[in-house]
């Protein structure tokens, strides 16, 4: 099974769905953009493994997963 990325917003799944190495460029190319508008000065955007258990939560960092 591939690995799912996903988009962060701050610590928030805002794009899914991202299978395999072609999804994390994907994301990598949205994060990037994110990063460049205007509205999106001053937040962080990252592209990581989601949680399997908890979709919403990047894996490396799920409170409920990491406990």
């Amino acid at each position: 099974m591939d690995v799912e990325y996903g988009v962060f917003e701050d610590g928030e799944c805002f794009y899914d769905r991202l299978h395999g190495e072609a999804g994390r460029r994907i994301g990598e190319g949205i994060a990037q953009e994110m990063r460049e508008d205007p509205e999106g000065e001053g937040h962080v955007y990252e592209v990581t493994v989601i949680c399997q258990s908890h979709p919403s939560r990047p894996r490396h960092s799920c409170p409920e997963c990491t406990a």
